[in-house]
């Protein structure tokens, strides 16, 4: 299930910081010159990649596990990405300038000495915050990490007199490193953006007065005021007007729904058109919105078995890196006897190395499946529950609420006297009744004419009786279970029914019987197909309604595996076989309402729980919560977890690849550092812009 409460961390390993805390400041590369809160205790001006272990980051409320991409307050971040743009364009003409110059190509008037000077220039400014930030990282214990890798190489270089690939080298992951935040944080803020379902402010009246409040501070009880292309930022009901409203936010619906007073609204719904006034039930802190909000949080703590391979892979991956290049260069210089040669292979493949790509992509592809979902009307609880649903090859169902609409409707009338008079004797009883079967037959024969009654009473568990004034005189009816009729009339034969039903009689004779069932969602058969052909092989209905009932509604919805009358414990132990013979092909599910059926969902690999409106974000033992009760979106889901893992699988295979290839031309050919790390920058760009394909 994977569903235990872990600590917020960092998934940039890279660099081993053990745990700790330290004030992080981004006066590194990227020339970030503002303040993060970032929960440090010592002072760490690391590049945007920082790596550090299990050190606790917060990024806007939403920890994405990824390499220190932030979002900061919009007019300030501007003015710094301007600043940065301005810094990078003189850097990349001065460094034109020095690759002319190194390679003899002369300006005029200019002393070819000054290409050194240049690129000591650009060295100084972009490299010094990384030795710096290597310095810290051995004060702190750290040995193996990204900024000993880049400060390595290039000092390497500077030794070797190489200037102008020193500087380009520290040029170029600089750039790379920045425009990697950028993308990292523009797919950030889209999904920010995207589960931002309330206003900054709200209207609320005051003494007579309206007065602008933070919806933190609304209390329950106070009337708000909300205009056309306003967010509902708390719930409530509507006490004057009335409007249409965007739903889909929270129920996924596209179309608008109208609700004027005395109905009750959600926070995260949109009003469309029209003004309205409404009373507030609830506090921001218990609102939809806000339980959305800190579920998609609380998701985003808890990390994948992918992103935890990333995490452990790091550890060991930037050391091994550098042992490699140690191996290449004493084995290299001494079979060829060219020392300075294999250094610079070895330098160019420590430069090679930097696992960006995949500290970067990993975590913000968990991320982007989890905003997405959750704009869908699906809550996954971390990324251990995108890797399971993603594997999905067995579903067991349970049966109301989750492939019914829970609403009971009239099957079928089988009376033994006149249809007609069977009805009018019916309804005569049964609007007396307070059981919910007589409330749909009531509802379903909407229009019809029931006798009067002139007398009547209902018997708990059994039945109702009443006595009916018909054209022929006063009739004593009675409506109820089986045994009920028996206990009145003991001489008193019919056939019993299978299914869920009432039978009924009149003046000691039986008269008929009322069939009743669930209906079925109207999307639920769709939604079956769907995941038979996304590899779930075996779908199974585990109900403890009766046989007939359940039968019927497998039929319909196209499911040919049903289990009926299962107490709880019976649907434990049948799920138990059907995970015992399918769990080796990948995981097993369940669907349900995420109450009654908790002991089944917390036993599957992936627990599906079924809710409108936010109300199952409390189902705790779900790993999905379909948030909108809308059965399609377990598929969606899958489709979701299914992108989501061969995001990731892609991005971790391209990403070694590459690195694995560039190494390997690097060994066989003459190295240009700046090309190879030019090329690591490109796969972390397309790796991190990959996940935008989640959708």
């Amino acid at each position: 299930m994977g569903n235990e409460e872990k600590e917020l961390k960092c998934s940039c390993d890279a660099c081993g910081h053990d745990k700790h805390e330290h004030e992080h400041r981004h006066d590194n590369n990227h020339e970030h010159e503002h303040e993060h809160s970032h929960k440090h205790k010592h002072q760490s001006g690391c590049g945007c990649c920082c790596c550090h272990d299990e050190g606790e980051h917060e990024h806007g409320g939403y920890e994405i596990g990824g390499c220190c991409c932030h979002g900061d307050d919009g007019g300030e971040e501007e003015e710094h990405s301007k600043k940065d743009i301005i810094i990078f364009a003189v850097a990349g003409v001065i460094m034109i300038f020095a690759f002319l110059l190194a390679h003899g190509i002369m300006l005029k008037n200019l002393h070819p000495a000054v290409w050194i000077v240049a690129s000591i220039a650009v060295y100084a400014y972009y490299g010094i915050p990384i030795i710096i930030n290597m310095i810290k990282d051995f004060i702190n214990g750290s040995f193996f990490t990204e900024n000993t890798l880049m400060a390595v190489a290039t000092i390497g270089a500077l030794c070797l007199g190489e200037f102008y690939e020193a500087a380009a080298v520290m040029f170029l992951y600089s750039l790379g490193e920045y425009l990697s935040d950028l993308a990292f944080d523009n797919s950030k803020k889209k999904i920010s953006l995207m589960l931002d379902m309330s206003e900054k402010t709200v209207r609320v009246r005051e003494n007579g007065e309206w007065a602008e409040k933070d919806p933190d501070d609304v209390a329950v009880g106070a009337r708000v005021s909300l205009h056309a292309g306003e967010k509902v930022s708390l719930d409530g009901v509507i006490a004057s007007g009335g409007a249409n409203f965007d739903t889909s936010g929270i129920t996924g619906e596209s179309l608008p729904v109208w609700a004027g007073e005395g109905d009750a609204v959600s926070s995260g719904y949109i009003c469309i058109d029209g003004a309205v006034e409404m009373t507030v039930t609830k506090p921001y802190g218990e609102s939809v919105a806000s339980k959305l909000a800190d579920a998609v949080t609380e998701a985003g703590k808890r990390k994948s078995k992918n992103e935890k391979f990333i995490r452990s892979f790091a550890k060991i991956y930037t050391p091994a890196m550098m042992g490699l290049a140690l191996v290449i260069f004493i084995f290299g210089a001494a079979i060829s006897g060219n020392i300075a040669e294999w250094l610079k292979k070895a330098l160019t493949i420590l430069v090679v190395s930097c696992p960006c790509a995949l500290v970067l992509s990993i975590p913000l592809a968990y991320f982007t499946s989890i905003g997405v979902g959750a704009k869908e009307g699906i809550m996954y609880k971390g990324g251990e529950a995108v890797d399971s649903a993603a594997k999905i090859c067995a579903i067991a169902f349970d049966k109301t609420g989750t492939l019914t609409e829970a609403k009971i409707r009239t099957e079928e009338i089988k009376p033994q006297i006149d249809r007609d008079e069977f009805i009018r004797v019916a309804l005569g009883v049964l609007s007396r009744s307070s059981h919910p079967l007589a409330a749909a037959f009531c509802s379903d024969m909407a229009g019809a004419a029931g006798y009067e009654s002139e007398e009547s009473h209902e018997t708990a568990g059994k039945g109702t009786e009443a006595l009916l004034k018909t054209p022929s005189g006063i009739v004593r009816a009675i409506f109820g279970s089986a045994r009920y009729l028996h206990e009145e009339y003991p001489d008193i034969t019919f056939e019993k029914e299978a299914e869920t039903c009432i039978y009924g009689a009149a003046d000691g004779k039986y008269i008929g019987v009322i069939t009743f069932s669930d209906t079925p969602k109207e999307n639920a058969a769709k939604a079956i197909s769907e995941l038979r052909s996304l590899g779930a092989s075996h779908l199974e209905i585990l109900s403890g309604d009766k046989s007939a009932a359940v039968r019927r509604l497998a039929e319909k919805v196209g499911i040919t595996e049903y289990s009926a009358e299962l107490l709880p414990q019976d649907k434990l132990d049948r799920f138990e076989k059907i995970y015992e013979e399918n769990s080796k092909k990948g995981s097993v599910a369940y669907v349900g309402d995420g109450l009654n059926d908790s002991p089944v969902i917390i036993r599957s690999d992936v627990g599906f729980a079924m809710g409108k409106g936010g109300a199952a974000l409390s189902a705790k033992a779900a790993d999905i919560v379909i948030v909108n009760d809308d059965i399609e979106n377990v598929p969606r889901a899958v489709k979701i977890a299914k992108k989501t893992r061969k995001i990731v699988i892609g991005n971790i295979v391209f990403s070694l690849g590459v690195k694995a290839l560039i190494m390997a031309v690097c060994l066989i050919w003459n190295p240009i550092m700046e090309l190879a790390v030019l090329a690591d920058v490109g796969v972390t760009l397309l790796a991190v812009l990959n996940c935008a394909r989640i959708k």
